[in-house]
């Protein structure tokens, strides 16, 4: 559903719950609809998919508009968590292609053949 290992999301919330403080229930009040692993895999279902907020809703049980709490908190904490990472494949993407979601970007230049090729395979041509 989000595209990452396990263990790169137990990763990632473990980064969410520092970035938190260590709190995600609020002590006082309605506590939160979901869970943090949920909630991160929610957000991360939604960065990756670009579905409505409504399905994202119906799939995890919640309202359209707890969706949209969780992620305008979460979205900001992810890419915080997540940083240096994306300063890594930044300075990578400079220097070589970069292998993204399982396949490569196709170059302007390039002869033609399926945008998503799967790094195995070769350009037709």
């Amino acid at each position: 559903m989000t595209g990452l290992p396990a263990d790169q999301v137990r990763a990632l919330v473990g980064a969410v719950f520092g970035l938190l403080g260590g709190v995600w229930q609020p002590v006082h009040g309605r506590r939160r609809v979901l869970g943090l692993y949920r909630a991160v895999v929610l957000t991360l279902f939604l960065m990756r998919r670009n579905e409505a907020q409504a399905v994202a809703g119906e799939l995890f049980g919640c309202s359209q508009s707890s969706v949209s709490r969780i992620v305008r908190l979460l979205r900001p904490l992810l890419r915080q968590a997540t940083a240096e990472l994306a300063g890594q494949v930044r300075q990578q993407a400079k220097r070589s292609a970069v292998l993204v979601d399982g396949c490569w970007p196709r170059p302007a230049t390039a002869p033609a053949y399926p945008t998503c090729t799967p790094a195995s395979a070769t350009p037709a041509g």
